[in-house]
């Protein structure tokens, strides 16, 4: 649960950060980030604060690996379905113009 609370804060931080312009107001709000993030985890999970740091060290490299692992697989499935709909679009149009020259009899030439 704690984590869906981090991570709902920090969509409403970034979505603020994204729309307003850049200055004083959005420096501040991604420091702010940071340092709820880290007061937040003390918070619920107790312990040394060099403790923490270092388990949000690791926590970030694995969701920075993780994050990096999924735009991968979006870019291949991306790349994938344009390929795929490219392919399609191509036999709708040999099939829209054979229909459009048996409909009228007259063949289409060649632009």
């Amino acid at each position: 649960m704690f984590a869906a609370h981090d991570h709902a804060f920090l969509f409403v931080a970034g979505s603020l950060i994204a729309v307003l312009p850049m200055g004083f107001i959005t420096g501040a709000l991604a420091l702010w980030m940071l340092v709820y993030l880290a007061w937040s985890t003390r918070a619920v999970y107790g312990g040394r604060w060099s403790g923490m740091v270092a388990r949000a060290m690791v926590l970030g490299f694995a969701y920075l690996v993780l994050f990096a692992f999924v735009t991968v697989g979006l870019v291949i499935a991306a790349v994938i379905a344009a390929l795929a709909s490219d392919g399609t679009a191509a036999r709708r149009h040999v099939i829209s113009r054979t229909s459009h020259s048996e409909r009228t009899g007259k063949r289409e030439t060649a632009e």
